[in-house]
């Protein structure tokens, strides 16, 4: 007769195993999360040939400070939308101060206080990435 021989069960080594196993899934499945955040961040810049043509037909040959003044609302809203991320807080700030109807007098020295330097960044940021030289 052959008998097998039982041999106990070593609990410990099992756990162990377990354990490596749960945390190397647990690290794949982290990588793997920032991989796709890292790789499908949006910056903003796949829009910016459409920002820059919409930017290019706004100002025309005027100023900026001009065209601001002369535009309507819906070319400042699309170019606020289009607006990548370097450059899309000064255009909301001068949405804010284009769009509104009645701004109070606090409001407009305010928008009149920043307007040169949201100004500035804007043509800035025109002639490096749109190769458009905004007038000043």
């Amino acid at each position: 007769m052959n008998e097998r021989i039982e041999h106990p069960r070593d609990y410990e080594a099992e756990s162990r195993r377990h354990r490596i196993l749960w945390i190397g899934g647990a690290v794949v499945a982290v990588l793997a999360i920032i991989v796709y955040f890292v790789a499908t961040r949006d910056d903003g810049e796949e829009n910016r040939a459409a920002y820059c043509s919409a930017l290019s037909d706004m100002v025309g040959s005027d100023s900026l400070d001009q065209a601001l003044k002369d535009a309507n609302k819906a070319e400042v809203e699309r170019i606020t939308e289009l607006a990548p991320r370097d450059v899309e807080p000064a255009w909301d700030s001068l949405s804010g101060a284009v769009l509104d109807d009645d701004p109070t007098a606090t409001e407009s020295q305010v928008d009149a206080a920043k307007l040169p330097a949201v100004l500035d960044k804007i043509t800035e940021d025109a002639a490096e990435n749109c190769d458009l030289t905004l007038p000043s």
